[in-house]
């Protein structure tokens, strides 16, 4: 038998996030309605867990780093924090009617979400906070694209038909496995770089076990996952029992012949095995003993990256016991979740990890980018006019009356400058007290006026000129304050131009008070 490598055609490659989303399903309008009032707990607790997120993110990147793989206690709790944010979403979003359970463990939830962290290259882990912009942008056009506008909508939809429409539901689930995929990146519980946003080729074999390996629990004495006489069963070869022309699990015609020769090309394109109990490769979409196959949300699992004795997980059979069909979760009984047992029909079909889009769907996520870029654009543009026109509701007048008083403080310290100055009486050092005086005057009233809101672009403007006038005066008089000599004193006046500084202010003052009505 030929193993279907990992990262082979059709088969995705190993590391990769992967989500499964159950088809759309009838929705209480009740709960629809209250949607977000529902969601809140989680918003809470999510919160906090995103705060302990970031900080065992901070403590993995370090051990990354030396190690070049997470430890594996803290990427389990990585991967519930992911997982559990999915979920949130999915249920803000609509996706599904039932409501996220409180646990970081994988959950009998029409959501599910796998990540098996490994090695991971180093540099990339360095650079990882700049890698992660541009899956970042997108990711971010999207949030902006999903606002409330597309929100509503959607929810008025639901809460109209009882459901969403499919291709709706497959466009926002495609959004939700594409920023969990973001995350991950982030979280370094993944290699591969964010992907998918327009769902999988079509062509994908996700899930498909290679010909002769549909039973992989037989290694462990377990009953086969296919019933007796199915293809893949034990002790028939590849097609055994099938009819001619019959379509098999995979998607191709069974063979005609039952007893193919070893070595006969498979549906496939893998080859058939020679005998049923051929041995069962570790490669992904090809489950080995008591491995995880891709393409089942749920089963047992290794330590991360370490083989090791088998660990029961949701959805996996223990050695001996039948193991749960292919590509079908299976879920344990749990109460408040559904039906126990009953079986969830998915996305991708017998293929759950699988997302293919429909044209609707990929051009609603065309549409999403669309809305987001202009909602980018237009917070930027507004950002640039906001200094001209946020405060348009302030009146000229209540502009001009703020503005006398801030200068009437000014002013009292300008009317008794000269008198100061003369009774110094040439002592230098009177002198520069005074200075000082003149130079925390400006500078008070360039404060005040910084604080004071204009009606217009124009009488802004005005305000800036006043406000810069009085900032190089009080730099002056700052200035003047501290020198030592007469020489020095005239060097500062005349290298500082103060008197033509003086006089422009008086100007600029003027012009202010024109801009503002004030006669």
């Amino acid at each position: 038998m030929t193993e279907i490598p990992a990262g082979g055609p059709g088969i995705p490659p190993a590391n990769e996030i992967l989500v499964a989303f159950a088809e759309p399903a009838d929705q209480g309008r009740l709960t629809v309605l209250v949607r977000i009032i529902l969601a809140i707990p989680h918003i809470v607790v999510l919160w906090v867990l995103g705060i302990a997120a970031d900080v065992v993110a901070l403590i993995c990147w370090f051990a990354a780093l030396v190690t070049g793989r997470l430890p594996s206690g803290l990427a389990e709790f990585q991967v519930g924090y992911l997982r559990w944010q999915t979920r949130f979403y999915a249920y803000l979003f609509l996706l599904t009617d039932v409501y996220p359970p409180f646990e970081l463990a994988d959950a009998d939830y029409p959501v599910r979400l796998q990540a098996e962290p490994g090695q991971l290259n180093r540099l990339a882990v360095l650079f990882r906070i700049i890698l992660v912009i541009p899956a970042w942008i997108v990711a971010t056009v999207l949030g902006q694209g999903l606002s409330f506008l597309v929100m509503f909508v959607s929810w008025l939809i639901v809460l109209i038909a009882g459901r969403m429409p499919r291709p709706l539901h497959e466009a926002l689930a495609a959004v939700v496995r594409y920023q969990a995929r973001v995350v991950g990146y982030f979280l370094m519980l993944t290699a591969r770089y964010p992907g998918g946003l327009f769902g999988d080729p079509a062509a994908s074999g996700f899930g498909v076990p290679p010909a002769g390996e549909a039973f992989a629990a037989g290694s462990f004495g377990a009953e086969p996952s296919v019933a007796p006489g199915e293809p893949g069963a034990a002790g028939a070869p590849w097609g055994a029992a099938a009819p001619a022309g019959a379509e098999s699990p995979w998607g191709a015609g069974a063979p005609a012949a039952a007893d193919a020769p070893a070595g006969a090309e498979s549906p496939t394109g893998a080859d058939a095995p020679a005998a049923p109990d051929a041995p069962t490769g570790a490669g992904w979409g090809q489950p080995g003993p008591g491995q995880p196959g891709y393409g089942e949300p749920a089963y047992g699992q290794y330590e991360y990256g370490q083989p090791g004795a088998w660990q029961p997980g949701w959805g996996q059979s223990a050695p001996g016991q039948p193991a749960p069909g292919y590509g079908q979760p299976a879920y344990p009984a749990a109460a408040g979740y559904g039906q126990p047992g009953a079986p969830v029909r998915w996305l991708g079909g017998d293929q759950p990890w699988r997302l293919v889009l429909s044209k609707t769907a990929k051009r609603l996520i065309v549409l999403f980018l669309v809305l987001g870029v202009i909602s980018l654009l237009s917070g930027v543009i507004i950002a640039a006019v906001a200094p001209s026109s946020v405060n348009s509701g302030v009146t000229r007048a209540e502009a001009a009356a703020s503005t006398e008083v801030a200068f009437a403080k000014l002013s009292g310290t300008l009317s008794s400058f000269d008198s100061k100055v003369s009774a110094c009486q040439g002592n230098l050092s009177c002198v520069n007290k005074v200075d000082g005086q003149m130079s925390q005057a400006f500078g008070t009233f360039a404060q005040n006026m910084d604080n004071i809101s204009m009606p217009s672009s124009a009488s802004t403007a005005a305000a800036d000129r006043v406000r810069a006038d009085a900032t190089q005066a009080s730099d002056g008089f700052r200035r003047l304050s501290t020198v030592t000599s007469a020489a020095q004193y005239q060097q500062v006046v005349t290298s500082t131009g103060l008197e033509t500084l003086l006089r422009q202010f008086d100007t600029d003052y003027q012009t202010l008070g024109t801009t503002l009505g004030v006669r």
